[in-house]
């Protein structure tokens, strides 16, 4: 009697993984989440440049400093957040 071995490749079953989902709704679930994330990237990155621009114009030097290090703060969180989401390392 002869036995055979069958080796498979075991793919871990993270949250947004394709290979968790069966079927074709797994690439779009996939597809669906990149795209959603790409678009809240960009929002923010918008907010983080009009934040910018506002902080740097004449309107921005007569805001209160505490008010200015708050908007100068909620800038480059939301900079880094958008960078952070683009990069694909926010991905599980």
């Amino acid at each position: 009697m002869q036995v055979s071995r069958i080796e498979s490749s075991v793919v871990p079953s993270f949250p947004g993984n394709a290979a968790a989902f069966s079927g074709s709704k797994a690439v779009s679930r996939v597809r669906g989440y990149e795209l959603i994330s790409i678009a809240f990237a960009i929002v923010l990155l918008c907010a983080a440049v009009l934040k910018g621009r506002l902080l740097a114009s004449w309107e921005g030097q007569l805001l209160m400093p505490s008010q200015r290090a708050i908007d100068t703060a909620a800038a480059l969180i939301e900079f880094l957040l958008a960078i952070w989401i683009l990069s694909g390392l926010a991905r599980f």
